[in-house]
């Protein structure tokens, strides 16, 4: 996105409203514990992101919150986080 970038845009402007993504995401499917993003859930996250909004470059565009609600949902955290709490629960005894 390197008009918006041009423009002034920085990923960093955009934190809150990936970190509520995830936040949101995971209370609708009750997770337990305090909120961990793995790392490939993060970094895919904001890749569906980028990859979405390169299509719309411009001085003032901004990936809007709805985009990275839809990126947090694809991004595979739910499954990860299923997988990692189903595997914890088959190893105890």
């Amino acid at each position: 996105m390197p008009k918006a970038v041009e423009g002034g845009y920085r990923l960093v402007h955009d934190a809150g409203l990936l970190w509520s993504a995830f936040e949101h995401l995971r209370h609708k499917h009750g997770l337990p514990g305090a909120l961990e993003i793995p790392m490939e859930s993060f970094t895919r996250a904001v890749e569906i992101v980028l990859k979405d909004s390169e299509r719309r470059d411009g001085a003032g565009f901004r990936p809007d919150a709805a985009l990275w609600n839809v990126a947090v949902r694809n991004c595979g955290y739910i499954q990860s986080r299923q997988a990692l709490s189903a595997e914890l629960m088959t190893g105890i005894d």
